[in-house]
């Protein structure tokens, strides 16, 4: 019985081409492929581990930080901080390609978040309105921060 190992094309684990099992020992072009995409579509499919944010908050520097750098990876802190607005609405395709930037990083730091975090954040319109509740509820001052952890 051989051992096989997959690769995944995209952090969400899907991929408009399937997974494929290549198996230990062996080289397929399929594998090499993914491996010679250009860095920029590598950058898009890379899938990263980061801890979740816990209930209480205790890693929230951490995980503030590792999911910064993510962000930044791939393209999506600029909508966060704001230095890329939405474009006005009459612009269709613009506001589209923001949009699907703004789910895409609401999705990566949703992910990222255990029960009590991601509860407090699903009303959320934006993904800079979701770093900005966690950003208050976690990081604002021992007052502020004890009323929203009881909660």
């Amino acid at each position: 019985m051989s051992s096989t190992r997959h690769t995944h094309a995209n952090s969400a684990g899907h991929s408009s081409q399937p997974s494929t099992a290549v198996p230990s020992g062996s080289t397929s072009q399929a594998a090499n492929t993914v491996l010679s995409l250009p860095a920029k579509l590598q950058s898009q499919h890379t899938k990263f581990k980061l801890h979740p944010l816990d209930d209480n908050g205790d890693n929230y520097t951490q995980w503030c930080k590792m999911t910064t750098l993510m962000l930044k990876y791939k393209g999506l802190w600029d909508i966060i901080n704001g230095s890329t607005p939405p474009p006005v609405p009459t612009d269709a395709q613009a506001h589209l390609e923001w949009t699907r930037h703004d789910q895409e990083a609401q999705l990566q730091i949703m992910t990222a978040l255990n029960s009590a975090p991601l509860n407090h954040v699903l009303d959320a319109k934006s993904v800079k309105d979701v770093w900005d509740l966690l950003r208050v509820c976690y990081q604002g001052n021992d007052d502020l921060q004890q009323h929203y952890l009881l909660k």
